[in-house]
């Protein structure tokens, strides 16, 4: 599993066009000469993240670099970076979704501004079978929870 955060939302049509394009790579993407089987979408209008099925062909140096330059590519058609590493993605209840840089996430967890309910977008997961029920968690379960309480 690879998460890539964009450096800001994107728009509906931005959303459809990133994931068409990624979904045409992955089409045809391959490491080693060997096809891969691969699989992509978009989180809150934020994060791409890919899946490969390693049972068959294993995601390698080369191919991952393609990969790369790929969501590279994406992200310089739309103005936007894919490899924003201090980005924070969530949802509050009944809200859109939000972001805010690391630090300002934690210090609003400490002023009490970010609540049990708050869903954050658990860019750790690393197989696809938790992809759909461990990505979206309430942010006490995720790392900054376990970081908020070590």
């Amino acid at each position: 599993m690879w998460f890539f955060t964009a450096s800001r939302f994107l728009t509906k049509d931005e959303c459809e066009s990133a994931v068409a394009h990624m979904r045409a790579f992955l089409a045809q993407w391959t490491s080693h000469g060997n096809s891969m089987v691969a699989s992509c979408d978009l989180i809150l209008k934020r994060i791409l993240w890919v899946a490969v099925d390693e049972t068959g062909a294993q995601a390698s140096g080369c191919g991952i670099d393609a990969l790369t330059r790929e969501v590279q590519a994406i992200g310089q058609s739309f103005n936007l970076d894919f490899f924003d590493r201090q980005a924070v993605v969530f949802q509050r209840p009944d809200a859109e979704p939000e972001s805010m840089r690391l630090h300002e996430f934690w210090a609003h967890c400490k002023a009490g501004n970010i609540t049990d309910d708050v869903l954050v977008v658990d860019t750790t997961v690393k197989t696809f079978d938790l992809c759909s029920d461990e990505m979206l968690m309430p942010w006490r379960k995720t790392w900054h929870g376990e970081m908020w309480n070590s």
